[in-house]
């Protein structure tokens, strides 16, 4: 797998929270260390989210997703940007795809054969293991790198496009799975509306999403691991959960988000240079773990079936 460049520079442009729409807000923090430009974070008066603004531009966006920088910073010594090193994270993605896949099927009737859409699928790791389960499964993600290594590895087809400009024609689906990336959306509540009007009633919406003031943000500061380039919006837990139901959904759940992570992973969130050495001289980087990701959380969206 190639990158088309190594490193973009962002093109930013103002803009209002991306929750709630708010446009009154207070600086949080200003982040001069990476190459793409000077990182402005604010936090937002009415929703309490943080966010970038002046925010990068969707070109801005789209030329990150193929650049060496997202897919391998440690070749481009630069600062954790997107990954360490994606290729090798593969591992790490099957093992939480036989969980998450494991989760979701538990949440229906038994032995139903789901109807099922991964946004922002990457290589296609848990489309591939759900159609090898029986399910109708698909991937959308807008980077041709993603869809060719899906190709490659597993010889599966992904939609190669945007999800809220892509024409699904009549298709509805039961679940619609989105992880690792809400933070990263322009908009996250397009996002929702566009996976509502999808669902078949009684469907879900799964979602995980880092958010505000946990633990290790307010110990980190504006060295926690999350404030960095793709980063576009870090949303309060509760207000997160509002404003999707006020797009019609019913809260299902929401929990801690539980992830297999490897040390390499860990250490890279922690931003801890002699940590991340040290793994590699012992060669444990790729060793991995199950833990509770601390400032994660994995919600569970339903859309009401108005016939029961």
């Amino acid at each position: 797998m190639t990158a088309q460049i190594e490193v973009n520079t962002f093109h930013f442009v103002p803009t209002e929270c991306n929750l709630c729409g708010e446009t009154k807000s207070k600086e949080r923090y200003t982040i001069s260390k990476f190459k793409q430009g000077e990182l402005h974070y604010v936090t937002c008066d009415n929703c309490g989210t943080a966010y970038q603004n002046p925010m990068p531009d969707q070109a801005s966006m789209q030329a990150f997703y193929h650049s060496q920088n997202f897919f391998n910073c440690t070749s481009t010594g630069d600062e954790l940007t997107g990954y360490r090193d994606y290729d090798a994270e593969e591992a790490t993605r099957q093992a939480n795809a036989r969980k998450r896949l494991k989760e979701i099927e538990a949440l229906f009737p038994k032995g139903k054969k789901l109807r099922l859409l991964k946004v922002a699928c990457g290589y296609g790791t848990l489309v591939n293991l759900a159609q090898t389960k029986g399910h109708d499964a698909q991937g959308i993600d807008f980077s041709e790198t993603m869809v060719e290594g899906a190709k490659q590895r597993y010889g599966i087809d992904l939609i190669h496009d945007d999800f809220l400009t892509h024409d699904f024609g009549d298709e509805t689906f039961d679940v619609i799975l989105l992880y690792g990336a809400i933070n990263n959306f322009l908009r996250p509540l397009d996002v929702a509306r566009r996976a509502f009007s999808l669902l078949n009633p009684g469907g879900l919406y799964v979602v995980n999403h880092v958010w505000l003031n946990s633990f290790p943000e307010r110990l980190m500061g504006q060295r926690y691991w999350i404030y960095r380039p793709p980063i576009l919006g870090l949303f309060p837990r509760q207000a997160f959960i509002d404003y999707h139901l006020k797009q019609g959904f019913a809260l299902a759940q929401a929990k801690r988000d539980v992830q297999y992570m490897t040390f390499d992973k860990f250490f890279g969130y922690l931003q801890f240079r002699p940590l991340i050495r040290l793994a590699d001289m012992l060669r444990i980087s790729r060793l991995g773990f199950t833990i509770p990701v601390p400032g994660y959380d994995r919600v569970f969206l339903r859309k009401p079936d108005e016939s029961t």
